[in-house]
């Protein structure tokens, strides 16, 4: 028997992956020939790579017997043990490989790797003496980068790009250099690393699912989603693949096929919390049953209790169904087992303001702003807050929003180009806003863009918007370019608007949610204006303009803005009616005998200030009834908190009725159980008046306030052309009420002629508001053009 040739045969063997004959040769080698311990430790490494590292390690100590000191025995030795999850003895293993050879780079790297999360600081000191021992070598050098990243970014980084110079070819090095950058946000960069990657590497289903994520703006989409099947396609074993899929198809708005990822992550992994989170924020938005989102938002909370996004979105789930005290006490039982972030604070805040309950509302916000001082939503949130509550000025609200400036807003910054100031060219106008759908701001912005004169201007729309409707896609089609730019960040957002060359942006949200005060405030066009969809100052130094009439904002009160006011000569806003509106009802008074009072207000605006006025009015008018709508009236706290208020006031509860409705057209139809519309204070309706009106029936309003959110029915009654159902006293408020109510046939007849009135007025024409609108736009930009021209000579 040729005992040579049966080794060399077992090794070309073993090299091969051939284990299990490549042990069966080693061993009959042993089993003829007295112990020879090279052929041992070939047979202890062949065993521990066929998955049997204790028989390994026994043949590698009987290999270590005969050659005590052979550096590479102890090295495999040090790698069976660790297999069998004896780290201490590996680790001792790996320490003697290099005492008996310290040139053993290889048993310093294997010892590093073993030792690379317990004791850090050891095994990068162990890869630096590998550097320094061959400073040439770049895989050398990118295994030092790996351990330096974690403790020191970028100087790992400075070392990945040096490894990326010696050897470009190495796919592995442009992967970390990727996830490097992945993890200082510079995506668009690791995009083109990850691509590298996997040019030169093999086909790698992690890194097509980061490329994808990596992929910034909506215009990538198509790619994005294929990177994200290809993802699949690699790994189909994989939940996290299935779930990226998912999240993707989820962003791009293709619910049905996002929906079939999920599951299919679900079945890879019942466990995956995440993927059945999201599957249940996925349903939640298409209409799934509240008993079913609800069964799984219980499963999730059994899986792991102190999950907080569970908490988070449950109790956002709870408030956008309406359900506020449930959203309340969903969020403090998440503060209680999950743990605090400043967004459960937030949904703490928002159920509590929505459950009327400002006080509430404001210490919780006040709490999170001093847990989470650089959260620009928390900060945000408790500026707009103040507008719900009772005591709110021009002057208060000025100096909440200057205050909020001073600590959360960075510094201008220039920009990076040189204005055209040339005179009689095309004006470009720019559009900000997350709310760029089936909402106030797509309401009152669609006129403008319908009228606008395209040879004077050009208007391009950035739109923060999660999820689009058909309001979306109306908007859409009368925009010269439309930019999905709801996963830009504000710095890259801010360049690509300097790219535009917009000369005027306009801010379409203020501090409500979604906002980007912070890119405003750095500035990223010549002339910045804020325009409905805010309610007054938002306290920058940068926005030059709040876009006004001349009854919302009150003379004497400019110093409590820091914006210069564009006055337009009608109203601020122009009213466009939802096409589907339903026909205007009779008077309802005609049939039941007595007269309905009504709002189908937001809950938060009703303080109890505002239950106090009507309490009077239907004191006054004694057989009336109150009929209150809106997203939250069927809450029973909310009902309870509003029956003890008013029945405090000696109003029965029976004469207060409570409707929710889900769809726009059942919430209009509802102002046919409506006589008249009584307002709120200290936060005036908005579109609400308008809709009223639009539904046949008057509007009721004390507008006694001297900050924006107050005004907005009268300016709305005024531009309509019933400024007298606007009065300055509770006293004629009731009165008002109370005659309006004592006569049926007035009543009647008002609700025939109403809808005609207001479509012939101010409030609805659209081209003279676009042209008003043209006017002071091409005013403020010729005068800007003057004074920097001025200056720059």
């Amino acid at each position: 028997m040729d005992l040579q040739a049966l080794v060399n045969d077992g090794f070309q063997r073993h090299q091969a992956g051939h284990l299990a004959e490549a042990v069966r040769l080693y061993r009959t080698v042993l089993a003829v020939h007295p112990p020879i311990a090279l052929v041992l430790s070939l047979a202890g490494d062949a065993a521990t790579a066929s998955g049997d590292p204790v028989t390994g390690a026994l043949q590698l100590r009987r290999a270590l017997a005969l050659e005590p000191r052979k550096s590479s025995f102890h090295q495999m030795l040090a790698f069976a043990e660790a297999s069998s999850g004896n780290l201490s003895v590996a680790e001792e293993n790996y320490a003697a490989a290099v005492e008996c050879d310290p040139g053993n780079l290889s048993a310093m790297n294997d010892w590093a790797n073993l030792i690379r999360v317990r004791l850090p600081e050891k095994a990068r000191s162990l890869v630096r003496k590998c550097v320094l021992a061959e400073p040439g070598n770049p895989a050398q050098l990118r295994h030092l980068a790996e351990l330096t990243v974690p403790r020191d970014r970028a100087a790992g980084r400075d070392m990945l790009a040096r490894v990326t110079c010696l050897n470009p070819l190495d796919d592995t090095a442009w992967k970390r250099f990727a996830l490097v950058k992945i993890a200082e946000g510079e995506n668009a960069n690791a995009a083109g690393d990850l691509l590298r990657s996997l040019l030169l590497g093999p086909a790698d289903g992690g890194s097509y699912t980061r490329l994808a994520n990596a992929s910034s703006g909506v215009r990538e989409i198509d790619e994005r989603l294929r990177n994200f099947k290809r993802a699949t396609v690699l790994d189909r074993s994989s939940p996290d693949a299935w779930l990226s899929f998912g999240n993707g198809l989820h962003s791009a708005d293709r619910k049905a096929s996002a929906d079939l990822c999920f599951q299919r992550s679900l079945l890879l992994d019942p466990s995956n919390q995440t993927a059945l989170g999201n599957l249940l924020v996925l349903r939640a938005e298409m209409g799934m049953s509240r008993d079913r989102i609800l069964d799984g938002y219980r499963k999730l909370r059994r899986i792991d209790p102190a999950r907080s996004e569970t908490h988070v979105n449950f109790t956002k789930y709870l408030s956008e169904q309406g359900a506020y005290t449930l959203a309340v006490q969903a969020a403090r039982v998440a503060m209680i087992v999950g743990g605090v972030n400043h967004d459960m604070f937030i949904g703490l805040a928002n159920g509590h303001r929505q459950s009327r309950q400002h006080a509430a509302a404001e210490r919780c916000l006040r709490w999170a702003a001093v847990a989470y001082p650089e959260a620009g939503n928390v900060q945000s949130g408790l500026v707009m807050g103040h507008n719900y509550e009772t005591g709110v000025t021009a002057e208060s609200l000025y100096r909440r929003h200057r205050s909020w400036a001073e600590h959360m807003a960075p510094e201008e910054e220039p920009l990076s180009y040189e204005v055209d100031l040339s005179e009689g060219r095309e004006i470009h106008l720019g559009f900000l806003s997350p709310d760029m759908k089936r909402h106030p701001v797509g309401f009152f912005l669609l006129p403008v863009l319908k009228h606008l004169d395209r040879e004077r201007f050009r208007v391009t729309i950035y739109s923060d918007l999660a999820e689009g409707d058909y309001f979306t896609e109306e908007l859409r089609r009368n925009t010269d370019v439309w930019l999905d730019s709801g996963r830009i960040p504000d710095t890259e957002l801010r360049q690509r608007i300097m790219e535009d060359r917009v000369d005027i942006l306009f801010d379409l949200a203020g501090h409500s949610a979604g906002n980007r005060m912070r890119l405003f405030a750095r500035r990223a066009a010549p002339l910045q204006m804020t325009w409905m969809g805010y309610v007054g100052t938002t306290g920058l130094s940068t926005m030059d303009y709040l876009v006004t009439d001349r009854y919302q904002t009150v003379p004497g009160t400019e110093k409590f803005y820091t914006e210069k006011w564009l006055v337009l000569p009608d109203d601020y806003i122009c009213f466009y009616p939802s096409p589907t509106a339903p026909a205007v009802a009779p008077a309802p008074v005609l049939n039941n005998g007595y007269v309905t009072f009504g709002c189908f207000n937001n809950p938060a605006k009703l303080t109890d200030d505002t239950l106090g006025l009507w309490s009077a009015v239907m004191e006054a008018v004694p057989a009336s009834r109150l009929l209150l709508s809106y997203r939250g009236f069927d809450d029973p706290g909310v009902q309870a908190g509003i029956r003890a208020v008013m029945g405090k006031e000696g109003i029965a509860p029976e004469r207060l009725s409570f409707e929710t409705n889900r769809f726009h057209e059942e919430f209009l139809g509802g102002y046919g159980e409506v006589d008249i519309a009584l307002d709120t204070l200290p936060y005036s309706g908005g579109l609400t008046t308008c809709e009223a009106l639009w539904m046949g029936v008057p509007v009721v309003t004390l507008a006694t306030q001297d900050h924006f959110a107050g005004r907005h029915s009268l300016s709305h009654l005024s531009n309509a052309g019933f400024p007298n159902w606007a009065v300055e006293s509770r006293a004629d408020f009731v009165g008002l009420a109370r005659a309006l109510a004592a006569d049926a046939g007035r009543l009647a007849r008002i609700r025939q002629s109403l809808r005609a009135a207001v479509a012939s007025s101010a409030l609805c024409d659209q081209a003279r508001y676009t042209r008003n609108v043209e006017s002071k736009l091409a005013e403020v930009w010729s005068d800007f053009c003057s004074g920097s021209a001025c200056m720059r000579c």
